[in-house]
């Protein structure tokens, strides 16, 4: 019996680890987006096993994996893989609530990644704001070679020094909300592996918890009073003149921006999803507002942490009713 049970556990994480090895890979070199479900198997397979089989499956697909792709983006991969899959496993198997298993997991992996690049500059003397830096450079010389031959052809619909001025602002601010920006991808990356993992839990019959659904998010009653502490705070911090007071200003903006912008789009499926429209209209839409005016759905988050249009039932902690 015993027997037959190691052999399933040994098959489960070979199978496992070739599925890792699979995404890791076609993540990288053909759809990025592929990256942001690659600890799904590690968690499915540490909540039925172990994290040990996890451990073990994640090592062996990283092995795989450098045979094709460069090892250093291998080990981050594996690195940030690993904080997402172990704080999600652990936060389950103690029955945490799912608001508390996404806060606590994503500060984990925000951990993950500063210390990561804390080790390239201790290691390479390069920092990782140097490397970003370099990247949006890149990316605003490209952008301004490419506006310069559409000059030349006459086909530059816009004025060219605004153009550019733009351009050199946006570039300074991309570099400047960095910290906002990994905290935002931490939480990306959270909440997609844990919705991944879930859904494939309940095909199986292990788990049956539910993931807090978009239209179910609402901050907590006393967020308005955070926010007048947060801008209280800059404020103080802009007059003691210690840090980059812009940089500050703009990553709390950023994020700030962002949850009320979750919360707005959470307003907007609720709304929509009542409406007599048919669902093709509805996903047409919201997609048209998410492309074209996202403010109204930041707007809209705003309004309803004043107004409450959900009537959602607020708890202290911030954690909501799942079902």
């Amino acid at each position: 019996m015993n027997l037959s049970k190691n052999t399933m556990q040994m098959t489960e994480t070979a199978l496992m680890a070739a599925v890792m090895a699979v995404l890791s890979t076609i993540g990288i070199l053909y759809i990025p987006i592929v990256l942001l479900f690659l600890p799904v198997p590690f968690i499915v397979l540490g909540i039925k096993n172990s994290l040990k089989s996890s451990v073990i499956a994640l090592v062996a697909s990283a092995l795989v994996a450098t045979t094709l792709i460069d090892p250093i983006l291998v080990i981050c991969m594996s690195l940030i893989t690993l904080a997402i899959g172990t704080g999600l496993v652990v936060s389950e198997k103690r029955k945490f609530s799912s608001a508390t298993i996404l806060g606590l997991t994503c500060l984990i992996t925000v951990l993950t990644i500063v210390a990561m690049m804390g080790a390239l500059w201790f290691i390479t003397g390069v920092s990782f704001a140097e490397v970003v830096g370099d990247f949006i450079n890149s990316s605003k010389e490209l952008t301004i070679q490419m506006a310069e031959e559409l000059r030349a052809q006459g086909m530059l619909m816009f004025d060219h020094e605004l153009f550019m001025e733009n351009l050199e602002q946006t570039a300074h601010i991309q570099a400047l909300i960095i910290p906002s920006a990994i905290i935002m991808i931490s939480f990306l990356l959270t909440y997609c592996s844990f919705w991944g993992s879930i859904v494939i839990l309940r095909k199986m019959q292990i788990k049956r918890r539910s993931v807090p659904k978009l239209e179910r998010f609402a901050l907590p009653n006393n967020v308005l009073l955070g926010f007048l502490v947060i801008t209280m705070g800059i404020f103080v911090v802009g007059e003691l003149d210690f840090i980059h007071y812009e940089a500050l200003v703009w990553n709390v903006v950023v994020l700030v921006s962002s949850v009320l912008f979750l919360q707005g789009t959470g307003v907007g499926l609720y709304l929509i999803r009542r409406s007599p429209i048919p669902k093709a209209v509805q996903i047409i839409l919201m997609g048209f507002i998410f492309l074209f005016t996202p403010y109204v759905f930041t707007l809209c988050g705003l309004i309803d942490v004043i107004v409450d249009f959900r009537k959602i039932k607020k708890m202290g902690n911030g954690d909501r009713n799942e079902n």
